[in-house]
């Protein structure tokens, strides 16, 4: 549980740390709509990519595919843990025009091949998504004799236009 909390307070500083740095290459201005302030819930919204969990037996497993049409840039964490000798697990980004179906790999959007001497961390990468289809998805591919925990999470940035709500949470409080 120690290492989960961990992970989840790492993930949360990466994003932040991310968001801070990261420069909408259009105007020259710091993300956030409209050009404005920072604001989290106004600027991001977390989807789930891989569901928290134990590290599935050996194969491919296709997650289920998120809308990210209304940002422009986005990061894809995930939190390994635990992987025991013999695994090796790897993850990528697919994308595609349709939610069901379609889906192909983004080139560069892999994670580099995660093993028992490369996990208790939270690992992230990065996506310019103009240009990119609506739809993403990870695929999570999974060789050798498991026990382990993985999760990850696409934090979407930069919307184009204000949300109205988050498709995947609720709001307890907004204290400003």
């Amino acid at each position: 549980m120690k290492r989960q909390i961990t992970g989840v307070a790492l993930l949360l500083a990466v994003t932040l740390a991310a968001c801070a740095a990261m420069k909408d290459t259009d105007a020259g201005k710091p993300l956030g709509y409209g050009g404005s302030s920072f604001t989290p819930h106004e600027n991001l919204e977390i989807k789930t990519g891989i569901p928290p969990g134990v590290v599935p037996a050996a194969g491919t497993v296709n997650y289920t595919g998120i809308d990210r049409e209304e940002y422009r840039q986005a990061l894809v964490a995930c939190t390994i843990t635990d992987l025991t000798v013999g695994t090796t697990l790897t993850i990528n980004v697919d994308e595609s025009d349709v939610v069901g179906s379609g889906y192909t790999a983004v080139s560069g959007a892999t994670f580099t091949a995660f093993t028992p001497t490369r996990d208790l961390n939270v690992f992230y990468g990065s996506l310019d998504l103009r240009g990119r289809k609506q739809f993403l998805r990870l695929t999570e591919v999974a060789v050798g004799t498991f026990t382990g925990n993985r999760g990850c999470s696409f934090i979407l940035l930069a919307p184009t236009s204000l949300p109205t709500a988050w498709s995947q949470a609720t709001a307890d409080f907004n204290v400003k």
